[in-house]
């Protein structure tokens, strides 16, 4: 939280608020990832050259984060003045769980 310059009472007002955050969080992430499989399910329907199982998830993951999450949270980040670490660990964090949830609907659907 020193990237951000909280402060350790603008830490515990935050703490306070965790259990929306992590609502918020379940909720965004089901989303994403219902959207996700709609885009792996289509992709292979329309014969793209999609791989099947894991590799089309992962394809999906990355070019659903790359086309999408990538460009947003780095022009987000660059407009709102934050340090690039920050900018970083976020793009880094949406990288990975979308290659897991792009990894994990591959196998299954």
């Amino acid at each position: 939280m020193a990237v951000l310059g909280k402060t350790e009472a603008d830490m515990e007002a935050m703490r306070k608020q965790a259990p929306k955050g992590v609502a918020g969080g379940l909720i965004g992430s089901f989303i994403a990832s219902l959207i996700l499989a709609i885009f792996l399910e289509y992709g292979r329907l329309a014969n793209v050259g999609l791989p099947g199982g894991a590799g089309g998830g992962l394809v999906v993951g990355f070019l659903a984060w790359f086309g999408f999450l990538m460009t947003t949270t780095v022009t987000g980040g660059i407009f709102e003045g934050r340090p690039g670490k920050l900018v970083g660990i976020n793009v880094g964090h949406t990288f990975v769980a979308y290659l897991i949830m792009g990894l994990i609907l591959g196998v299954w659907i």
